[in-house]
Formats: structure tokens, sequence, C-alpha cells
């Protein structure tokens, strides 16, 4: 608007102002000042809405894999599970048709025959109690059943159970305990040697062919907690999978040669919870083998 023709003279400041054949320019005059650049209301609503777009877009990315991971898991859980049904099942079937009909005279070979059913039966028997277990942990919260143990009566129980099966596993079963003779804690009985059971079993698996045969439970208490400790001497487990090593379905390294489905550690460690205390994994001895460590509360 203040906009005006001025003569030109020799010497031209804006010659993209003159005119091309009369000796004038435009002189545009004051010229106003610089829009603002800074964060505008409809800036800041434009940053607002591709930051939610990014987060939504996030959020579909990690809720697909999320269901792509656990939808793989559950078909290998499936594929376990029917190939560790089928197993024992099968060879169920053959040795009780051999006894039944009566083929096997030798009084040792028959022996060797109902422990080896035993042991399939054994075996049978601890896979469908975790899934069974996994799916009512699953579906709702197990009802938990406390009172007071005596700790020695825990350890004593674990050790009747497994100092023979360690033995057939070619283990040698080391029980340590520290506690005082009278330690008490409260604490559902049966579901904390359930999680002790699955401990030594997943320990007499993964560590069958090391050079030590040890397998130790350690006990001790402070005056807050109680503490078992189930350690082996085998590889250990590599630093990749110690973060997910107590995921539903998940397995150690080697497990396509070794039975279960991967339902043994992270049942422990949910029951723990459900007690109110925890298991975590630490580095064994010599920083060989790997070792579980269950706290739970005195009271």
């Amino acid at each position: 608007p203040n906009a005006s023709l001025t003569r030109v003279y020799k010497k031209v400041p804006h010659p993209e102002r003159t005119m091309a054949t009369l000796p004038f320019q435009l002189d545009p005059g004051p010229l106003p000042q610089a829009a603002s650049t800074g964060w505008t209301p409809l800036r800041i609503g434009l940053l607002l809405a591709w930051v939610a777009a990014l987060v939504a877009l996030l959020a579909v990315g990690l809720g697909g894999w999320s269901l792509l991971d656990l939808s793989e898991r559950r078909f290998r859980f499936v594929s376990a599970v029917t190939h560790e049904l089928r197993t024992p099942l099968t060879t169920l079937r053959l040795y009780l048709d051999m006894l039944l009909s009566d083929m096997i005279k030798e009084p040792e070979k028959r022996q060797s025959y109902l422990e080896t059913v035993s042991g399939e039966t054994e075996r049978l028997h601890r896979l469908v109690t975790n899934v069974l277990a996994f799916s009512r942990l699953e579906k709702q919260t197990p009802r938990i059943v406390k009172r007071e143990v005596p700790a020695d009566e825990l350890i004593r129980g674990v050790q009747s159970t497994w100092e023979e099966r360690a033995t057939e596993a070619g283990k040698t079963f080391v029980v340590d305990t520290q506690l005082p003779p009278l330690q008490k804690v409260e604490t559902d009985a049966e579901l904390t040697r359930q999680i002790l059971d699955n401990l030594i079993d997943n320990a007499c698996k993964y560590s069958a062919e090391a050079e030590d045969p040890c397998l130790t439970l350690r006990s001790w208490a402070d005056s807050t907690q109680i503490v078992f400790e189930v350690e082996d001497c085998g590889p250990g487990i590599p630093a990749n999978l110690r973060r997910t090593i107590f995921r539903a379905f998940r397995r150690g390294e080697h497990s396509e040669v070794l039975s279960g489905v991967g339902l043994g550690l992270a049942l422990a460690e949910r029951w723990a919870r459900l007690l109110g205390g925890s298991l975590t994994l630490q580095s064994g001895r010599d920083q060989k083998g790997a070792c579980f460590r269950l706290r739970l509360p005195l009271q």
C-alpha cells in the first residue's frame, strides 16, 4: 500500500525493480515484519497428530508382533505336547503288551520293563500336571492354602522324592541346609514342593552330560525370608536366554533332544509370586552351571 515509483539515475540499486524502458523503479516502501516462525497452535496440533499416529502405528506393530510370537510359541507348545504324549504312551503300550502276553520270561528283564513303565508313567504324570496347572493359571488364580510348615519337613520330602530319581539320572543329590532345627515357614507346602520338583527335574535334564554329577539343594534363612537354591554343574544358561527363561513355552539350548514343553520354569516363577516370594536365576559357583534361587517370606 505504500509503494511508489521513483526516478532512476545512473546507479541502479535494485535492477529487479526497474522498468525495462522508462527510467523508473518500484519502491515498495517499508516492508512488513516477517511472520513469527514459533510454535503456533496449528503447528502444535499437527505435531501432536503426527506423534499420535506414530504411537498408534508402533502399538499396532508391537501388538501384531506379540500375537505372532504367541501364536508361534503356542504352535510349538501343541507340537511338543503331542510329541511328549505320544512317546510315553507308545512305550507304555509296547511294554505292557509284551508283559501281558507273557513274552518276557526272565525275571530281571521283566523287572527292567516294569521300571521303564513306571518311569514313563511318572513322566506322563508330570507333563499332564504341568499342562493342567498352566491352564488353571491362565484362567484364574489358584487357591493358596498357607500354614506354618517345618522347613526340615519340606526338605526331607524333596530329598526322599529325588534321591533315587537323581541316582537313576546319573546325578549325586546333595542337601546342604543351614536352617535352625525348628525353623518354620508360612507357605503352601504342596506348591513349594512343586516349585522345587520342577527346578530339580530341569537340573537333572539339562546337566545330564556334565562331568560333575553333583546336584545341590541348599537352604538358609535370615530375619525375614527363607531361601532355597537348586544348583547343577551343567553348561548353564547363555546370556541371550536369561531374560526370557521364565516365559512360558521357552526352553534352553539343545532342548530338541530333551523331554518337556517349556512350562516348568514358567510355572515355578508364577507359583513363587503367588506365595509372596520370588524365583531368580543366579550364576553357579565358578561361573559354571545354573543356580535357581527361591525366596519365600517367613510370615
